[in-house]
């Protein structure tokens, strides 16, 4: 508000954003109650028109600006005449020698807290005011708890109380400032209750926010809320509107936490936060407050880096130790306790020329510790000799780890200056010239070594070559070989290292031709020349192809050259594959036979497949006989009564009797005086005979002999039937005439 006089030290912050209306009730209830002794009835100029809502908030703001006015009571009555307020009467919770005695003790508490204030600018001022307010009180609803008076004097206060007060010993160190009301979010309970908070000018241009009663957590003393800005109070914080309308208070650098530079951020190192801490507190402990904008979680970020923390604060490493915080919105509050009284050794390693020195050359550590080692490399070209003179000094040795390095070490029992001697000048054995061939996929030989080369696969472990001229190896795999002549242990040092580095050739591309019913054997073809082996030990070389190969496994390799290995034998299996089927069908097992289920059979090398044409069988896959299942030929047998249909095993199907046609005169051109008369069995076709006298030859019969009537031929039975008066004469044949003779004939 740009209305507000900012600088002017006597002015009250809510008094210039009130109408002029507001403004006389103001008046006139501050000069009330500043009366002595304070007046109660305050007159009011009925022609002003003076309505409710203006004097509660003239009278609203007045509390809120003058702070020191704390006999006056919270409640206020008034009269009207209509709608127009007429007069005010004030309440006070002091009065007489009660009010002088309270005055006096508020005066002598307030000239105590500035008596005591340090000499320093505006935010030195105000950091000490916030502090000694939340020192003094203890947020509690007994007695003026919304007062400065209890907030100095009682020592007890809530939200107004702590704001009154703070506002007040700004104004009495100079520091113009106001009270504000509004609403807030409890940080104990997350609830949004009525609140008071203060805004001060640390300068004519500059004014922040803070909020005392939140930055008193009981035990621990936050900052949190001290010196924000506009935004950072608004995040929880919401003004009456009704009655205030806030400065843009825009500056962010006067907040604890920035001038202070205590902020821990993801670059933080435990030397910086150590720099946070202040001394040691009575009780042993060291205490922190800092902004906490790091992506790591608190307790993470403690837990991987408090020991270092508590080292760089001089802490004992022999001592016990320990820490606990606190986290309020994004301030962290830290308090480590432990033994801050440790002796520190320093240890200087000064080296010559020709030296490498890795590690730290200068440490600190605490009495009894040991420094970090420190190894000393002679420079190419030079060594440390047996009799190198090893400066050990206090504690920290000096260690000959071989003529090429040097190691430091200890525990230093004073401050100490190491200094160590340039190398000695070293000759260098001439570099090998080591070959090797491949002749396999795992083995080769060496040549071109003498009796002083050494080798080693990890630079670690040298093995001698010996004499011999040529060396073999086996169970190489794709590696380096590494080899030096060594030296003589003294002036003369071993040789460059000679690499060899032993690879091995992709697998051949080759296709493989399987036999054929029409061509028995395989062949393998690769589209580079190949090795062909099939017991491991014979390999021959193949330039194209491989072929007229018979059945069988096969082991298939590049040709080893030079450093690389052949690679490593791929199976190839030469066989039929059983790529070209016959099927045969199922035939189901009867009485007397087994049946057969469906299977493959193979028509290059006649191997039975099971029906999923992949398993080799030994034998055709059969199925047990089934006494049920009876096989009946299509051929009937019979006798002279019956047919039926006969399976192998004797079991008999369909017997049932003949079932006879009509009776057919066989040769009826014959002059024979017997006709002869046939019928057959419709189901099996057997046939009957049978000789019938013609009716000429019954006429002859009457007039024969009578000596000769009742008897017949061989082989035959007659009867005689009437038949229209005609006798008639039947002869029956079993297809065989001579029935006398009690034989059949089929």
């Amino acid at each position: 508000n740009s209305d507000i006089p900012v600088g002017n030290q006597d002015h009250r912050f809510g008094y210039t954003g009130l109408s002029e209306d507001e403004k006389y009730v103001y008046d006139l209830i501050a000069s009330a109650a500043g009366s002595t002794p304070p007046a109660e009835t305050v007159p009011l100029d009925k022609s002003r028109g003076i309505v409710e809502s203006t004097i509660e908030k003239a009278f609203s703001v007045f509390l809120c600006d003058y702070p020191e006015y704390f006999w006056v009571d919270n409640q206020y009555s008034y009269s009207r005449e209509g709608d127009v307020a007429v007069s005010i009467t004030l309440a006070y919770v002091f009065s007489g020698d009660e009010l002088e005695s309270a005055k006096t003790a508020f005066n002598d508490k307030v000239s105590e807290i500035i008596g005591e204030m340090p000499n320093g600018n505006n935010y030195e001022k105000a950091l000490y005011l916030h502090n000694a307010v939340a020192q003094r009180v203890e947020y509690e609803q007994v007695g003026l708890h919304q007062t400065a008076y209890g907030a100095l004097v009682d020592g007890k206060a809530v939200c107004a109380g702590y704001a009154a007060a703070y506002q007040y010993l700004l104004r009495c160190a100079g520091i113009n400032a106001g009270t504000v009301t509004g609403s807030s979010v409890d940080p104990s309970s997350g609830l949004e209750i009525p609140h008071a908070w203060n805004i001060v000018w640390m300068d004519a241009e500059t004014c922040v926010y803070t909020d005392v009663t939140w930055d008193d957590q009981g035990e621990n003393l936050f900052f949190y809320y001290f010196n924000v800005s506009l935004d950072e109070i608004k995040v929880d914080h919401a003004e009456n509107i009704q009655l205030f309308t806030l400065p843009a208070c825009t500056h962010t650098d006067q907040s604890y936490f920035d001038v202070n530079s205590l902020i821990l951020t993801n670059e933080s190192t435990p030397d910086n936060v150590a720099g946070f801490f202040g001394a040691i507190t009575a009780d042993g402990k060291r205490n922190a407050s800092m902004y906490y904008d790091c992506d790591t979680p608190v307790s993470q970020w403690l837990s991987d880096n408090i020991a270092e923390i508590y080292l760089a604060l001089n802490g004992s490493p022999y001592e016990a130790y320990g820490y606990e915080y606190s986290l309020f919105g994004n301030e962290l509050y830290l308090s480590i306790s432990g033994s801050f009284d440790a002796v520190y050794r320093d240890v200087v390693i000064s080296a010559g020329d020709n030296l490498t020195v890795m590690g730290k050359t200068e440490q600190t550590v605490p009495d009894g510790a040991y420094i970090e080692g420190v190894t000393v490399v002679a420079a190419d070209g030079y060594y440390f000799p047996a009799n190198y003179q090893l400066p050990s000094l206090n504690g920290i040795s000096v260690s000959r780890i071989d003529k090429k390095t040097l190691v430091i070490s200890g525990k230093p029992q004073d401050n100490v200056i190491i200094t160590l001697s340039s190398p000695s000048v070293l000759i260098q054995s001439p570099t090998p010239s080591v070959s090797f061939v491949a002749t396999g996929s795992d083995e080769g030989y060496l040549t071109g070594f003498t009796s002083s080369t050494y080798i080693s696969r990890d630079l670690k472990e040298w093995l001698a070559l010996g004499d011999d001229e040529t060396l073999y190896l086996s169970e190489l795999t794709p590696m380096k070989l590494y080899f030096i002549n060594i030296g003589d242990g003294g002036s003369v040092e071993d040789s460059e290292v000679q690499t060899i580095e032993i690879t091995r050739s992709p697998s051949p591309t080759i296709s493989v031709t399987q036999p054929t019913k029409i061509v028995k054997s395989g062949c393998i073809s690769g589209s580079t020349p190949f090795e062909i082996s099939q017991d491991f030990t014979d390999w021959i070389k193949v330039d194209a192809l491989a072929d007229n190969l018979p059945f069988g496994e096969y082991f298939i390799r590049s040709i080893p050259e030079g450093t690389v290995l052949a690679s490593l034998p791929q199976t190839v299996l030469i066989n039929c594959g059983h790529s070209e089927l016959e099927e045969v069908g199922e035939s189901l097992p009867t009485c007397t036979k087994d049946g057969v289920k469906a299977h493959f059979i193979c028509m290059i090398c006649n191997a039975l497949i099971s029906s999923d044409g992949f398993t080799a069988l030994e034998g055709a896959p059969t199925v047990p006989k089934d006494p049920n299942n009876h096989s009946f030929g299509a051929k009937y047998g019979h006798d002279r009564e019956k047919h039926w249909l006969l399976c192998e095993c004797g079991e008999k199907s369909e017997e049932n009797e003949h079932e006879f046609g009509e009776w057919t005169e066989i040769d009826a051109s014959s002059q024979s005086k017997q006709k002869k008369e046939s019928r057959s069995c419709k189901t099996c076709g057997y046939t009957e005979a049978r000789y019938v006298k013609s009716q000429e030859s019954n006429t002859e019969k009457d007039n024969d002999d009578d000596s000769d009537s009742g008897k017949n031929e061989r082989g035959s039975f007659g009867c005689s039937l009437s038949a229209g008066g005609s006798a008639l004469t039947l002869i029956a044949f079993s297809a065989a005439v001579a029935f006398c003779k009690r034989k059949k004939k089929y």
